[in-house]
């Protein structure tokens, strides 16, 4: 799989996690929503909704951009222990099973 996918698969999920948080990662978001919009109906690009449960609400089950895939941050292996430290990102074999696992491959192209 090639890098490039994954971080296009990586800056999809990012747009998802919510004006607030996308604003605390970057100073703009890595894809608007005019573009997003643009590209709904190509089969091409993969959409990572990560939003977590918060407070027994369920973002996702609540209101999702249509076609985007449930992918929990806290539960699809974004992020996992290493060497007895939590919340790390896993070695690289591992992030690229999950987002292949997720539909991403080297057709999903933005």
């Amino acid at each position: 799989m090639r890098i490039n996918l994954a971080g296009a698969a990586m800056a999809a999920a990012l747009l998802l996690t919510g004006a607030a948080r996308a604003e605390r990662l970057t100073d703009k978001p890595l894809v608007d929503a005019a573009r997003l919009t643009e590209h709904l109906d190509n089969d091409s690009p993969v959409i990572l909704d990560i939003r977590d449960v918060a407070e027994t609400v369920d973002p996702y089950a609540a209101d999702h951009v249509p076609g985007a895939i449930a992918a929990r941050y806290s539960e699809a292996g974004w992020r996992v222990p290493v060497n007895n430290v939590p919340g790390m990102l896993p070695p690289t074999e591992q992030i690229e099973a999950t987002i292949a696992a997720l539909g991403v491959n080297d057709d999903s192209r933005w």
